[in-house]
């Protein structure tokens, strides 16, 4: 497997119907945790959930949607 480059990434964000919704807020929560790490707990805390399962569900159809 090869490494996912800056390239990769910016065709991955552009694509039509990646950032739907709150996944651009995800991101950007990601973006700016220390060492862009964060656990799906502080991101829900960032984006003002009061629980982690509703970012692990974002996380998961962003990743999806890229893949499809």
């Amino acid at each position: 497997m090869q490494p996912i480059t800056k390239e990769h990434y910016k065709e991955a964000l552009k694509a039509e119907g990646v950032l739907i919704g709150r996944s651009l807020d995800l991101l950007f929560a990601l973006y700016e945790a220390p060492l862009c790490m964060a656990t799906p707990g502080q991101i829900a805390q960032i984006v003002g959930y009061q629980r982690f399962s509703p970012v692990n569900a974002m996380i998961g159809k962003l990743g999806k949607r890229r893949v499809a």
